[in-house]
């Protein structure tokens, strides 16, 4: 399973090409001062070593057409997400269709809003920390920077612990503390392989595998290799109570928005941004109404947290369950090289010789797999909580309060027409009154005071 994150952590084409994007800062650009300051970014106007002079993006940008921007847009949000949405059927019934559809009505305006933030001061700016950066401050930017990195890893998590989960499923005998140490190990081993050959033809095929997934739930559901449920089963109408939980989920699936900046900054006819969220977003709701309606068709209210667990006792179903665990492995793997080069330019790992530094890289590495499994085992039962608890706190703010709030703040008293600000405003207050819901529901379970001892998938 591909983390929420995205198979590739900004859409880059190289690890040289990732840091031309400006997510991390070249090595020239941290600058250290008597005082011991260190790691400021130049946001002068001055500065255009993310633009070239005419402000439609790097001269060593690739310009893609309108095309593959939607299919870029498609590949990031989708990715290996699609096994979460199910649940939310669970929960809301057929009414999930309704808040799905208002979830990516906002998380789609709030794109739009971050194309619109790209060209301030007429220059496009190619990552969420930039556009931070001339809409807010340079402190500012930093927490944005750390909040997405937050996000990320605990993705990783996550999708770690629910990988370890459907892994042990294979023989019950296994100890689910031996599923996690052979889940690491083999990210470990990706790790290894993604530093010594080029395994871009691996990636691509490996992000083909999680749409193998809606598929087979279409054929168990219509073909019957997966009893069906009686229509008892089925719920027309919303819990109260499962609105703010899906809510995070939605949100969880829909947290790669960080990525779209570069992928606009891509674009060959970048005045087309709009129309490609419009067209890409529907797609998407599409694919994710598909997702959820056919598991809900054949599991009922038997549909796990995750519905790939739902498949372990289907042994025909076992094959692509081994493809999707080893792409989301292989994702995961993917996921940290990006994510730890963003780190270690801050600790100074890259300012080592190489042989000093290519060895403390695969340490800190490695480090990085150990603590996710720490942070993954301790949330082995609660990983629905969890989902939940991360959509509506870390992907909400990149996905709509970040955009929402840049927007506001650099915009609020020249270009906003008035029946817009009322849709901002309402916005955020209805983005809070959710998040603050969830949290009051979910977190008494996430400490155990409100657990009744039951695993929340």
């Amino acid at each position: 399973m591909e983390p929420a994150t995205s198979s590739s952590f900004d859409q880059a084409e190289s690890e040289k090409d990732y840091e031309r994007q400006h997510l991390i800062k070249k090595q020239k650009r941290i600058v250290e001062s008597e005082d011991d300051s260190s790691g400021e970014e130049d946001y002068s106007d001055e500065d255009d070593s993310t633009t070239d002079p005419s402000g439609r993006g790097t001269a060593t940008t690739v310009k893609e057409s309108f095309f593959v921007t939607c299919l870029n847009l498609i590949k990031v949000t989708i990715g290996g997400c699609l096994p979460y949405l199910p649940h939310a059927w669970k929960g809301l019934g057929w009414s999930a269709l309704i808040l799905l559809f208002c979830t990516l009505f906002v998380s789609g305006y709030s794109a739009i809003l971050l194309g619109r933030l790209q060209t301030l001061k007429a220059r496009i700016l190619f990552s969420y920390r930039d556009i931070a950066g001339r809409a807010l401050s340079k402190e500012l930017s930093f927490v944005v920077l750390l909040i997405m990195l937050i996000q990320i890893y605990l993705s990783i998590c996550l999708n770690l612990t629910v990988i370890s989960q459907a892994f042990r499923h294979f023989d019950g005998s296994v100890s689910i503390e031996f599923s996690f140490l052979i889940c690491c190990l083999i990210i470990v081993g990706f790790l290894i392989l993604t530093n010594l050959v080029d395994v871009g033809l691996i990636g691509a095929f490996s992000n083909l595998i999680p749409y193998g997934f809606p598929l087979y739930m279409f054929a168990a559901n219509f073909l019957g290799s997966v009893p069906k449920p009686d229509s008892s089963d089925y719920d027309f109408f919303t819990q109260a109570g499962a609105i703010t939980g899906n809510f995070g989920v939605f949100l969880f699936c829909l947290s790669s928005h960080y990525t779209y900046p570069t992928i606009k900054g891509k674009m060959q006819d970048p005045d087309r941004w709009e129309s490609a969220i419009i067209v890409s977003f529907s797609i998407i709701f599409l694919a994710y109404s598909f997702t959820g309606v056919v598991s809900y068709l054949a599991f009922g209210q038997d549909t796990m947290y995750c519905a790939l667990l739902n498949f372990t006792s289907d042994t025909g179903a076992k094959v692509l369950l081994i493809m999707i665990i080893v792409q989301g492995l292989l994702s995961l793997a993917e996921t940290l090289n990006p994510f730890a080069r963003v780190i270690e330019v801050y600790i100074g790992i890259n300012r080592f010789s190489l042989p000093t530094k290519y060895l403390s890289s695969f340490i800190f590495r490695i480090l990085l797999v150990a603590i996710a499994y720490g942070i993954g085992f301790s949330m082995r039962n609660k990983y629905g909580t969890v989902t939940s608890l991360l959509g509506v706190t870390f992907c909400c703010f990149t996905t709509i309060l970040f955009p929402v709030l840049c927007y506001i703040y650099s915009h609020w008293r020249s270009s906003i027409p008035f029946l817009e600000r009322l849709w901002l405003i309402f916005i955020l207050l209805g983005s809070a009154a959710l998040i603050i819901w969830n949290l009051v529901n979910n977190l008494p379970v996430l400490f155990g005071i409100a657990d009744d001892g039951t695993p929340d998938y």
